[in-house]
């Protein structure tokens, strides 16, 4: 049960309450004044403030048969253990466009060929540092859902022209698409160049072999002719107790000089008369036929991609700045408030006179 002390103070406050209520009554007309006046100049704000256009192109990675000309030469060498040339994967392929796509030298290009040929004359005075700050806030490359779709990006472009801004968007995009593909296209063909080199290199080294495996086996036979002439052996025989293969493989291995002279003679013509070693290497037709198919390989741009332009931006209708609505809305309130405040102090003011 309250005092009647606390029954009193309860009183005063509901008459100061009451009395507070019929000071901003009394001043209603400079509430209403307030209001109106803050109300309009943000409706006014609204109408005449230069509108903002939001456009953006949608990306995702590259199906795997836009990516099949960078693994041309896998599949041509059958390389399927990649010993001899880098396997691209989409993974692979996106993450080369991304790095492009978020790169200071793509942003400052398009900033200089896409965006400053655009500016007023009076706002090319600006130095590089502040054009390079406003840029950044017109063109962002974001990704909007990490978490459910982490390969999906954005490239989202904000101006006053809307056709401006869908010109950037694209472009952009289209750009950073170029210039992936540039660098693919050189590492790929890089690459090509350094496995001709090395199979080159290879046949070079197995003619060089077979020619010295010529030589050797020319002296060596040049000998055994000289034995046999010596022997007066013409015509080839066999070791006693050896069968005529067994015979025959000993004496290629220890006793050349006991095929003849015929024999030999007719060796040493063939081998000085050879005009190629090539029919006689194992390995040298498989590692031709490769070198020939990296010669002929020749990577279209065309026929590859290094992203999929999920949506390209289109020329926006409606602008997303200034949000009329939201605008008028919040002045109304933000005035109510201050003609409230501008009520009571008028009130005071005029009690105090009084007073």
């Amino acid at each position: 049960m309250k005092s009647p002390a606390q029954q009193r103070q309860g009183s005063d406050d509901e008459i100061d309450l009451f009395e507070l209520a019929l000071l901003i009554w009394q001043e209603k007309v400079t509430v209403l004044l307030v209001t109106v006046f803050v109300t309009v100049l943000a409706v006014f704000y609204a109408l005449f403030a230069t509108p903002v256009y939001e456009t953006e192109v949608t990306l995702l990675p590259p199906h795997a048969s836009d990516i099949q000309g960078y693994n041309q030469g896998l599949i041509a060498l059958k390389d399927t253990d990649s010993s001899w040339l880098t396997k691209h994967t989409t993974k692979s392929v996106y993450d080369t466009f991304l790095k492009r796509l978020y790169s200071k030298e793509l942003r400052n290009q398009i900033m200089e060929e896409l965006y400053l040929p655009r500016l007023p004359e009076k706002e090319e005075i600006l130095n590089r540092q502040a054009l390079q700050q406003r840029f950044e806030k017109i063109v962002s490359v974001r990704r909007p859902d990490p978490k459910n779709t982490p390969d999906l990006y954005t490239v989202q472009v904000r101006l006053s022209d809307p056709e401006h801004a869908t010109e950037l968007a694209n472009g952009y995009v289209d750009l950073a698409i170029q210039q992936a593909k540039q660098r693919l296209k050189a590492d790929v063909e890089a690459e090509y160049t350094r496995v001709q080199l090395d199979l080159e290199a290879q046949l070079a080294s197995l003619l060089q072999q077979a020619e010295q495996e010529r030589k050797s086996e020319l002296i060596k036979l040049t000998e055994a002719l000289w034995i046999a002439e010596s022997l007066g052996l013409e015509q080839p025989i066999l070791p006693d107790g050896k069968s005529t293969i067994e015979g025959a493989a000993y004496v290629d291995r220890n006793l050349l000089y006991m095929r003849g002279v015929k024999a030999l003679q007719a060796q040493i013509r063939v081998l000085e008369e050879r005009d190629s070693e090539v029919p006689f290497i194992d390995e040298y037709p498989e590692l031709a036929a490769k070198l020939a198919l990296l010669r002929a390989f020749k990577l279209d741009d065309r026929q590859v991609n290094v992203a999929t332009i999920d949506e390209a931006a289109e020329v926006p209708i409606k602008p997303v700045q200034p949000k009329k609505t939201l605008i008028v809305v919040i002045s109304g309130l933000v005035g109510g408030a201050l003609g409230v405040g501008a009520a009571l102090i008028m009130a005071l003011v005029k009690r105090r006179r009084r007073a």
